[in-house]
């Protein structure tokens, strides 16, 4: 018999061996049953491979027997990581959620935890969060116990601590969550770390409930680094807290006067002010307060808050070296803006008008008028102080936007292509002295001149284009100003014209201004997006006065909501407030899905925290 016949022969007899030892390895088994893994667990040389299979498969029936492994190896973390990614995300990671195999060790890892064992810590750190997801009540009072558990305030369980108290602020309509968070916000300042006291309130702005008003307010004004979470928290719960709020700024409130007290904010103001005073915040109060009225757009605060604009202006706080801080009034105008009730217009004008008001105050004012007033009765006024060479820039430049935003009729640009024109010449002007000592400057190097006469050619150079550049952008600013006025006489009172003015670009804007910008063409891509940022302002003002008229919009406004652009975001803000019908759910839709998409982009970061704060106001407002 030949050697090819005899290894045809015995080709079957290979492969049968072959396919029998792969059976033997795998036939039986099927990698992609959860099964097959979990039988594995109990083999210590598999368990690693086994858990980490099981955490590939994303299927929940892994969770009880990932559990014993838990509790009889160690307790290790991943474990218990895998064990609630599994219940979390659900079936192939689509959810919906099953938690009930999980909660078990999720409560045990709570219950047991120990604030020397650093494995125990992180394991119930992620337990904590884990409930708050599963919002699970029959372990609220796992999380209540830890919460309230003593310990140093330097301990790293106080991390733990931390954990469950953002737990509590899923449990909305639990009063014993509540309370145990207003527990934690009461805690004197040495028994626990400042972030302890930001994470409560910020689980009270989750919660929303009306009990933390007073327990929030006591902690704005007693722990100025949880500021910003407890005024999130307050804008949260919403109207409860403006009647509270107006006590406090009429200074009625028991309460507050106390902690003013006890703080030495404001006694004695009259002898003697400053960080080594009894008068350390003569305004604290007036200021954190009409800064909340106007977060929660309260109109019923409106006469209060003018009745404030009549008192003495003085510091809200002073700075540790003594400088300063904002007045009261600045929050008060703030306040007017945001709320934009057309009563305040004319006390407004009046404000900024008057000699006695302090000129770092008045820009302001000037501003805040300009968002409030629908008539042209200051527009003659504004041109004095536009082309007064003795006020300071910053009324002078504050005076030109709010012309820009009241104007109405071409026949009103004078005043502004009067300064657009001056400051055009100027830097003309200088644009040929810098060209002249240029060109000296070339002689002079072509004569090799001393080198301290081509330093002194070079600084005239430098001068010269220095100034070109300063009036330059003086022209611009007017013309940003120009672009404003230019968008109220395009649109006029329509609403629908203004929203179309937010997608439109620089060139566009331009175009609408061709007989007025004679040099667009030179202009770079940053000068004319400021067109269209000078355009977006005016329109945003304008559908802020319409309100309701205005309610079309809306989805407009929604759409170009996730701006980047500080203009564009704070003017779609605003504008939202004003004219969405009440209660507005796309709005809260909408908001969440930018806060979501921005929220790890430290650039934006205050963007993000003023969409925040109208968010939680969608929460509540009209409901």
């Amino acid at each position: 018999m030949s050697r090819q016949t005899t290894s045809i022969r015995r080709a079957p007899i290979f492969l049968a061996a072959a396919l029998f030892a792969l059976c033997s390895i795998g036939c039986v088994e099927d990698e992609f049953d959860p099964q097959t893994w979990i039988d594995k667990l109990e083999d210590p040389s598999e368990t690693q491979n086994a858990i980490t299979r099981l955490e590939r498969l994303k299927d929940p029936v892994a969770i009880a027997p990932l559990s014993k492994v838990w509790q009889e190896r160690g307790k290790p973390r991943r474990v218990l990581n895998v064990i609630i990614e599994l219940a979390a995300n659900g079936k192939d990671g689509k959810g919906p959620p099953q938690w009930d195999d999980a909660l078990p060790v999720l409560r045990m890892a709570i219950d047991e935890f120990d604030v020397g064992d650093n494995r125990s810590i992180e394991n119930a750190k992620l337990a904590a969060d884990a409930l708050g997801r599963a919002k699970d009540k029959e372990s609220l009072e796992s999380l209540v116990k830890v919460v309230k558990k003593p310990m140093p305030r330097l301990s790293t369980g106080q991390e733990v601590r931390r954990a469950a108290v953002s737990a509590l602020g899923k449990f909305s309509d639990e009063p014993r969550a509540v309370e145990a968070l207003i527990s934690v916000l009461r805690t004197d300042l040495k028994d626990q770390p400042v972030q302890l006291f930001a994470a409560a309130a910020l689980a009270l702005s989750d919660s929303r409930s009306p009990k933390a008003v007073l327990p929030l307010l006591e902690a704005l004004y007693q722990i100025p680094p949880i500021y910003p979470q407890c005024r999130r928290a307050l804008i949260a719960i919403g109207a409860p807290a403006i009647p509270e709020l107006i006590k406090i700024f009429e200074g009625d409130h028991k309460e507050m006067n106390a902690i003013a007290k006890k703080n030495e904010f404001n006694i004695d103001c009259n002898k003697e002010m400053g960080p080594d005073s009894s008068c350390k915040a003569p305004t604290n109060l007036e200021f954190k307060a009409a800064t909340l009225l106007g977060d929660l757009y309260a109109k019923q605060a409106v006469d209060a808050l003018l009745a404030g604009l009549k008192r003495k202006s003085q510091p809200a706080f002073f700075l540790p070296n003594g400088a300063p801080g904002p007045s009261q009034h600045t929050a008060i105008l703030d306040a007017l803006r945001k709320i934009n009730d057309r009563k305040a217009s004319k006390p407004t004008l009046a404000y900024w008008k008057d000699d006695s008001t302090d000129d770092v105050i008045r820009p302001i004012a000037i501003d805040v008028y300009s968002t409030l007033a629908t008539d042209t009765e200051a527009l003659e006024d504004l041109a004095k102080l536009i082309k007064d060479d003795d006020q300071e820039g910053q009324i002078r430049m504050a005076a030109g936007q709010a012309y820009g935003r009241l104007a109405r009729s071409p026949s009103e640009f004078e005043p502004l292509l009067y300064m657009v024109n001056r400051y055009r010449k100027e830097a003309e002007k200088n644009d040929r002295e810098a060209k002249k000592q240029s060109d000296r400057l070339e002689k002079a190097k072509a004569a090799k001149k001393p080198q301290g006469q081509l330093d002194k050619l070079q600084q005239e150079v430098s001068i010269a284009e220095g100034r070109a550049a300063s009036y330059r952008n003086f022209q611009r600013a007017f013309e940003q100003h120009l672009a404003r006025a230019q968008t109220g006489v395009t649109c006029k009172a329509d609403p629908a014209c203004y929203a179309g003015m937010l997608e439109k670009s620089g060139d566009d804007i331009g175009k609408l201004m061709k007989d007025r910008l004679t040099d667009l063409d030179k202009w770079s891509e940053g000068e004319k997006k400021s067109l269209q940022l000078a355009a977006s302002d005016r329109a945003f003002f304008e559908l802020v006065k319409m309100g309701d008229k205005a309610s079309g919009t809306l989805d407009a406004l929604l759409k170009v909501v996730e701006s980047s652009e500080r203009i564009i975001r704070q003017g779609t803000l605003l504008a939202m407030v004003h004219v969405a019908p009440l209660p507005c759910d796309k709005c809260v839709t909408r908001l969440e899905e930018v806060i979501a998409t921005q929220k790890d982009q430290t650039t934006l970061a205050q963007l993000t925290m003023d969409t925040q704060a109208v968010r939680n106001y969608f929460l509540w407002a009209g409901k």
